[in-house]
């Protein structure tokens, strides 16, 4: 994963009370898209483990609504609204959260067709 995306994840979900000093954050994700995001996300639905983790790790799990069952780590997941898996997301699940932004991976296609142009969508593919 770029550094880049990993700033712009970091950034994006700190704390409330710290994004007040960031201008928006502006990258491209791994589809191509060209991604603004203004405010702080506070509903966020991570169907990639590796950036469930992350997120986690950086202190953005009060944000984190939905996860697939292939996020098992860190332990603070319990609790974690399951929707559906890695290669199988459940996008009815997903659309249930009322999520502002989905991070998802080129294998999850679907996900693109059912919520582009309703919810922030972040495509972080990882290279490895």
């Amino acid at each position: 994963m770029p550094k880049q995306w990993l700033l712009a994840m970091v950034i994006l979900l700190l704390p409330g009370n710290l994004i007040a000093q960031y201008p928006p954050v502006t990258f491209t994700d791994s589809s191509g898209r060209v991604v603004q995001i203004t405010a702080r996300p506070h509903r966020v639905v991570s169907l990639v483990p590796t950036v469930t983790e992350i997120l986690m790790k950086i202190g953005a799990g009060e944000s984190l609504l939905g996860r697939t069952h292939h996020s098992v780590l860190p332990a603070g997941l319990t609790g974690k609204q399951i929707v559906g898996g890695f290669f199988k997301p459940d996008l009815d699940q997903v659309a249930r959260t009322d999520p502002e932004l989905i991070f998802y991976s080129d294998l999850q296609q679907q996900v693109t067709a059912r919520f582009e142009g309703k919810v922030q969508l972040v495509n972080l593919s990882s290279d490895s």
